[in-house]
């Protein structure tokens, strides 16, 4: 069976393929070049379904937090009334994970890695922290944490949050 016609046989609305060293794509018969508009839709796509699956995929285990201090800003800071500062340590075994996928809307933070390597994962992507580093978590920040490697991990914690 000729490759376009296999494509059309099997529903496919947009593929790509490599010929020679043209990249083209196949949509409702018609060959066309890829441009960012025809792309961005697959592009979108692929992370939407990975943020599903990072979505369903992670629960938190192997995790201990233990509260350093806290201080309600109510008091310290106008219009902060049931806010709550508070410095945690965050211990997550090798193979721990700190989920499901949460953001931090509403719950500004910083984190400080002290030791071990932990790995952020966030729009599909993953990055490893080592001690020494940190990150913020701001309104934007959604994301999931696992421990990868053979050592215990241990983080420093410090976030603003609404008490319940």
């Amino acid at each position: 069976m000729e490759r376009k016609n296999f494509i059309k046989s099997i529903g496919f609305g947009l593929v790509g393929s490599l010929v020679g060293r043209q990249s083209l794509a196949v949509n409702k018969n018609k060959i066309i070049k890829p441009t960012m508009e025809t792309i961005k839709p697959i592009i979108n796509n692929r992370k939407d379904i990975a943020m599903r699956i990072e979505q369903t995929a992670h629960e938190t285990k192997g995790v201990t937090v233990r509260q350093l201090a806290a201080l309600d800003l109510g008091p310290e800071i106008e219009g902060m009334a049931g806010r709550q500062l508070r410095m945690r340590m965050v211990t997550i075994e090798p193979g721990g994970v700190i989920g499901p996928i949460h953001d931090h809307k509403d719950r500004p933070g910083m984190v400080y890695i002290l030791q071990g390597t932990i790995t952020d994962h966030r729009n599909g992507l993953a990055k490893d922290y080592g001690p020494g580093a940190g990150w913020p978590e701001d309104k934007n920040t959604t994301h999931w944490l696992e421990n990868r490697g053979t050592t215990v991990a241990v983080e420093i914690s410090v976030d603003i949050f609404r008490q319940q």
